[in-house]
């Protein structure tokens, strides 16, 4: 386990603290969850709440907020402000999210290898591209009984024990994985940077077969996909190091040049680099610095 406390004093926002605690899932779920995370952040500068931009990330996700409820703003619908319920399934998203973090944020969430969805949920993924489904209508009225006790867990490091728990006695029916399942991994282990036919070839089908059992288990095409790897690797960097340039970015995400780097970044955020690192520079939370 990884943890992280620090003060972000520097800005005109009073953030009290803001801990970030990774977590190994027990072994029996090792086939299917990465990691788990949880952020807490708090303040006391007795604002409403605070608008930060979240990018598109490769990862699907389960997320639990056990303080107050997610915001995001819908920019298709006047800016109007929507409260998310309180346990949440995310799949692959292809466009940012503008979130608005209250005073009180705890949130936890379980982080999915690619593809352990659909194995898990038996479901296409296409259904979950870049939206969030209410954990509830997947999994019925046993979300709410396990938020019921993350909530009023006794101490931050229950919560995985809990839902350690919970994911074992859920999903004891496992989709087996397939060709194409190591295939994904694979890809998102290279950054994006292997071709199609490599990946079909690893999946031992066609590229159509490749694309048809991609989208099924991911939601987005695979060339979609790798870019978003890259895309996500690109905009994690600069948050996490603010003082990296855009070229040595794009070298180390495989871009061919900087102006590849920027194409992407206008397709999932609808701005270029220099306008997010902007933001990045006076938002006081860094959504995905902690993203693995």
């Amino acid at each position: 386990m990884k943890d992280f406390a620090f003060l972000n004093l520097h800005f005109i926002w009073k953030i009290k603290y803001v801990i970030v605690k990774h977590y190994h899932p027990h072994g029996s779920l090792s086939q299917i969850v990465t990691e788990y995370t949880l952020v807490a952040a708090f303040r006391t500068d007795g604002l409403s709440d605070i608008v930060a931009p979240f990018p598109p990330v490769p990862q699907q996700s389960l997320y639990f907020y056990l303080n107050d409820p997610l915001k995001v703003i819908d920019e298709n619908n006047t800016n109007q402000v929507v409260i998310k319920p309180k346990a949440l399934f995310v799949g692959t998203q292809i466009s940012t999210k503008h979130l608005a973090l209250s005073s009180n944020h705890l949130m936890f969430y379980i982080n999915f290898y690619p593809g352990a969805l659909h194995r898990l949920l038996k479901v296409s993924l296409s259904e979950f591209t870049d939206t969030d489904i209410d954990a509830s209508f997947v999994l019925g009225e046993s979300v709410h009984l396990l938020l019921e006790k993350l909530t009023f867990s006794s101490s931050y490091d229950e919560i995985p024990k809990l839902v350690d728990q919970f994911l074992i006695k859920q999903f004891n029916l496992l989709k087996p994985a397939l060709p194409i399942d190591h295939a994904i991994h694979y890809l998102l282990k290279e950054d994006g940077n292997i071709t199609m036919d490599t990946l079909a070839s690893m999946a031992f089908v066609s590229v159509r077969q490749m694309e048809r059992q991609f989208k099924e288990r991911i939601g987005v095409p695979p060339k979609m996909y790798a870019k978003l790897i890259r895309f996500s690797k690109a905009y994690r960097m600069k948050e996490i190091n603010p003082f990296l340039t855009w070229t040595s970015i794009a070298h180390s995400c495989g871009y061919y040049d900087q102006m590849h780097l920027i194409r992407d970044f206008k397709t999932f955020t609808k701005m270029n680099p220099g306008s997010l690192e902007e933001l990045i520079l006076i938002t006081p939370y860094h959504l995905q610095s902690h993203l693995g």
